[in-house]
């Protein structure tokens, strides 16, 4: 395998090896063969690839190379990181081990065979209490990219920075500081309590291009109130089929999943479980003080 590369640079290798992307619009990523056709879906892949390295890392530093990586490792790490996960979670991360291990055959011709058991949670959420899938969000969101609703831009906030749809509809193109790489929540947050949100590194090219794309605009979504973008995501999702799975909810579904995709990332970053739901509560306008119910509201239901 030539000279050695971190664990996470070898999965990313096999991962960008097996990539086809623009080869056939209607291949199935993963699907029998390992390939993938879709730059989000390698991207998804990358995820669980970083998020098994961090943690073989920790855990296992004695797994160098990806023929090392064996069931036990897989199992330990289902088992400690599924209890905070969604059973939505769970179940992308398991497609994408197996797809991982159809590639890493392909590339190093290493007949691994990943075996674990995997707990599928029996106590379904209320409708209300449900995280949008990171799969139906990219759905919403393409869908939406395609026509003119400002509901567009509400949804694509929410899933980066977790603001409410009443914190969106009054957020001024101002409010969004580069410099300190803060979203500055100013109006319509619950009980008028101001906080900053962190922009993410990661996110700072989109929030970068919208507030030029809002140049002389005072409003990010130009005065559109919380109905009328809960509205334009409804109707969204019922052209998708996706209304009876959000029934009663719509934006909130999006904050969800993106405080459960944020939770998960500081775990992973080596945040004790209390520390990391802190810093989210944080960021959703909650107090940063541990709250028990919250946390089942958000992350363990």
């Amino acid at each position: 395998m030539g000279k050695r590369r971190s664990l996470q640079q070898q999965l990313n290798y096999v991962i960008s090896d097996n990539c086809r992307i623009g080869h056939s619009k209607r291949a199935e990523n993963g699907a029998n063969t390992g390939y993938v056709y879709s730059v989000q879906y390698a991207e998804n892949l990358r995820d669980t690839a970083r998020n098994l390295s961090n943690y073989l890392r920790s855990e296992w530093p004695d797994v160098k190379w990806v023929k090392d990586i064996k069931s036990e490792h897989i199992q330990a790490w289902l088992d400690k990181r599924s209890p905070n996960w969604s059973n939505s979670t769970l179940i992308n991360h398991v497609s994408r081990l197996k797809i991982i291990e159809k590639q890493i055959l392909k590339t190093y011709k290493i007949d691994i065979d990943w075996k674990f058991k995997v707990l599928v949670k029996e106590n379904f959420p209320k409708i209300r209490d449900v995280a949008m899938t990171r799969e139906d969000y990219n759905n919403l969101q393409k869908k939406l990219d395609q026509g003119n609703s400002t509901a567009k831009i509400a949804t694509s906030i929410t899933a980066r920075t977790g603001l409410r749809v009443k914190e969106i509809a009054r957020l001024k193109v101002d409010n969004i500081n580069l410099n300190n790489m803060v979203i500055e929540v100013r109006d319509g947050a619950k009980n008028g309590k101001y906080r900053d949100v962190p922009i993410r590194q990661s996110d700072k090219k989109f929030f970068s291009e919208l507030k030029n794309s809002l140049i002389g605009q005072v409003y990010v979504c130009d005065g559109a109130k919380e109905d009328s973008i809960n509205t334009g995501i409804r109707r969204t999702l019922k052209s998708l089929g996706l209304d009876s799975k959000y029934k009663s909810t719509s934006n909130h579904a999006i904050r969800k999943m993106y405080a459960r995709e944020t939770y998960e990332q500081l775990i992973e970053q080596g945040y004790s479980d209390k520390k990391a739901w802190c810093q989210v509560q944080k960021n959703l306008g909650h107090s940063d003080k541990y709250r028990q119910s919250l946390f089942d509201t958000y992350i363990k239901n």
